[in-house]
C-alpha cells in the first residue's frame, strides 16, 4: 500500500474486464470531523498489478470511459501512457466493505456496505393499506345515538341525531388490526359483525352497494361467491334500475360471505378500471361528513352531488320485502354511483348500513390547517397525496376473526394453518382455510434474474379452482460508486451478502 497504515480488509474482491477490483482502508487517518479513516477503490490490471493501457474509472461521470478520464499533465492535456490511467479513487471517510459489481446496459458499477458509526431510527412499518388508513362505520338500531370507537374497544364519546338511528365508527381500522378489508360476518372487531344489526338467523334480506365509482380499487364478496369489483356487483351500476325481485335473498344462516377487500395500494391514484379516469382507489373524506350523512359533491364533482354518506363506499342491508318503488339512483343521472333505498323509506326498509373510506387527515391535503375536507368542499380532490407511514397503536383482533390481510382475498374463511418451505431457489407457501380450500404460492428465483410466482387455489376435494402465473423482471440498479466500462449489457444485478 502506498500510504502508511493502509490495508485491505475482508474478502470479496473480484476480477472483471481485465482488472482486479478491491477497496483499501487506512484506520490511522484522522480527519477534521468524524468519522476518521478513509476508503479507496482500487482497480489494477489483473496480469501486471499496475495501470492498464486504458482507463477503468469514469471520473467525469459522463457515462463514457475515454481519454477524458485520464490524469492530466498540464491544464486539460491527458497523459496518454499507462501513467495517465488512475488505479485508485477516493470514496469516503470511514470504512466500507469490499465492492460488489453491478452490471448495467452501458457501464457497470460497484456498490458497498458503508458504516459510518451512525445510529439510524427504526423504520416505521405501514400496517394495513399503504399510504394512509381507512375507517369503517356501521349504522343500525335505535336510540338516535352515534358512538365513536377510537381503538376497537373503548367508547370515547357520542353525537346525536344521526340517520339511521345508531352509528358505530371505527377509526384507523386497517392500521389497528393490520388488515386490508372487512369481513362483516367475522370482523376483527365483533361490533362490526352483522349479528349486531340482525340478531335472528332467519331474517331475510338483500344487499345493495352504492358510491362504487369513487372506490374503484374495492372488491366485494356476497353469498360465498368469488369477489368482484364493486362496480360489477349485482348489476347495480346499470343505466336501468335493477329489479329488487332479481336480487338474491339471504339470511345470516346462508349468506356465507359479506366482505370488502382492498389491495395494499388502494390509496394510489391511477386508472384503476381502464375508463381513463385517474383517481384514488378508495374515496377520501372525513368521518364526521360520513357519519353525519353530509351529502357529497359540488359543481366541481357532479357525480358526487347528493351522494349518501358523503360518497363513501357503502353497503345497504335491506328487508327482502322492500318494494321496487323504494329503489332510487344514489345520485340523479349517474347510475355509476349505484342505487339505494330512497330517503323517505330508509327507516322502514334498511336493516343496516356499512361505509368504508380513506379517512383524511392528510397534511398534504389540508387547506389552511383544515384536515377535515369532505367531498362538498371546493378543496376536495379525488387524487390526494398519500400519507407517510404512521400507526397510532394496535388492537387485538377477535379470536378466529377472518378479515382480509395483505391484500389477499379469502371469501369469509379463517386461516387454519400456513407453512413455508424453501428448497434451493424455490419457496412454497401453503395456506389452508377453514372451509378446506388450500392456496399454494410457489415463488422461483430464475437464473436470468426474474422471479416467477405461481398461485393455485384448490378446493377441499382436491379440485383446482384457479391458477395464475406472474413473472417479475428484476430491475437494474445504478446505486453505488465508480462507473466502469462493461463489454456487453446484462440487465441484472449480481448480489453477494456482506
Amino acid at each position: 500500500m502506498p500510504k502508511a497504515g493502509e490495508r485491505v480488509l475482508g474478502d470479496g474482491a473480484f476480477t472483471e474486464g481485465g482488472r482486479f477490483a478491491f477497496t483499501s482502508t487506512n484506520p490511522t487517518t484522522v480527519n477534521a470531523s468524524p468519522p476518521d479513516q478513509e476508503v479507496w477503490l482500487n482497480q489494477l490490471d489483473y496480469l501486471t498489478g499496475g495501470s492498464a493501457p486504458s482507463p477503468f474509472f469514469n471520473l467525469n461521470s459522463d457515462q463514457v470511459v475515454d481519454s477524458a478520464d485520464r490524469i492530466k499533465s498540464t491544464g486539460t492535456t491527458p497523459i496518454l501512457t499507462n501513467q495517465g490511467v488512475p488505479v485508485s479513487k477516493f470514496l469516503r471517510t470511514g470504512i466500507s466493505s469490499q465492492p460488489i459489481l453491478v452490471r448495467e446496459a452501458v457501464l457497470d458499477d460497484t456498490v458497498f456496505t458503508f458504516n459510518p458509526d451512525s445510529t439510524f431510527p427504526p423504520p416505521v412499518v405501514d400496517l394495513g393499506v399503504s399510504g394512509g388508513h381507512f375507517d369503517v362505520d356501521i349504522f343500525y338500531g335505535s336510540g338516535h345515538n352515534m358512538v365513536y370507537d377510537n381503538t376497537g374497544g373503548n367508547l370515547e364519546g357520542s353525537w346525536t341525531d344521526h340517520i339511521p338511528d345508531a352509528v358505530r365508527h371505527y377509526h384507523q381500522y386497517d392500521d389497528r388490526y393490520d388488515v386490508t378489508g372487512v369481513n362483516f360476518l367475522n370482523a376483527s372487531s365483533t361490533r362490526l359483525n352483522l349479528v349486531n344489526a340482525i340478531a335472528s338467523t332467519s331474517t331475510q334480506f338483500k344487499v345493495l352497494v352504492y358510491n362504487q365509482y369513487y372506490s374503484p380499487a374495492a372488491s366485494i364478496s356476497v353469498g360465498g361467491v368469488a369477489a368482484v369489483p364493486v362496480k360489477d356487483y349485482g348489476g347495480l351500476t346499470s343505466a336501468t334500475t335493477p329489479a329488487v325481485s332479481s336480487l338474491p335473498t339471504y339470511t345470516r344462516a346462508n349468506i356465507l360471505s359479506l366482505q370488502i377487500e382492498l389491495p395494499l395500494t388502494a390509496f394510489a391514484s391511477k386508472n384503476w378500471v381502464g375508463d381513463g379516469d385517474v383517481r384514488t382507489g378508495l374515496l377520501p373524506t372525513a368521518y364526521d361528513c360520513v357519519t353525519g350523512d353530509v351529502r357529497g359533491g359540488s359543481s366541481l364533482w357532479p357525480k358526487l352531488r347528493g351522494a349518501l354518506h358523503n360518497g363513501a363506499l357503502s353497503i345497504q342491508i335491506i328487508k327482502s320485502t322492500t318494494p321496487q318503488s323504494s329503489l332510487v339512483l344514489n345520485v340523479a343521472g349517474h347510475p355509476e354511483m349505484g342505487y339505494r333505498v330512497k330517503d323517505s323509506d330508509r327507516s322502514t326498509y334498511i336493516l343496516a348500513e356499512y361505509s368504508i373510506y380513506w379517512h383524511m387527515p392528510n397534511s398534504g391535503f389540508a387547506v389552511n390547517g383544515d384536515t377535515k375536507i369532505c367531498t362538498q368542499d371546493s378543496t376536495w380532490s379525488d387524487t390526494p397525496p398519500q400519507e407517510s407511514a404512521s400507526n397510532s397503536g394496535s388492537a387485538t383482533p377477535a379470536a378466529g376473526s377472518a378479515d382480509p390481510k395483505g391484500g389477499s382475498f379469502t371469501v369469509g374463511q379463517s386461516v387454519i394453518s400456513q407453512t413455508t418451505t424453501t428448497v434451493g431457489s424455490v419457496t412454497t407457501e401453503t395456506t389452508t382455510y377453514s372451509d378446506g380450500e388450500i392456496r399454494t404460492v410457489v415463488t422461483t428465483d430464475n437464473n436470468d434474474g426474474t422471479i416467477t410466482i405461481v398461485t393455485t387455489n384448490t378446493s377441499a376435494g382436491g379440485v383446482v379452482l384457479s391458477t395464475s402465473t406472474v413473472t417479475i423482471a428484476t430491475p437494474g440498479s445504478s446505486t453505488g460508486e465508480g462507473g466502469e466500462q462493461v463489454s456487453s449489457p446484462y440487465g441484472r444485478i449480481s448480489w453477494k451478502d456482506l
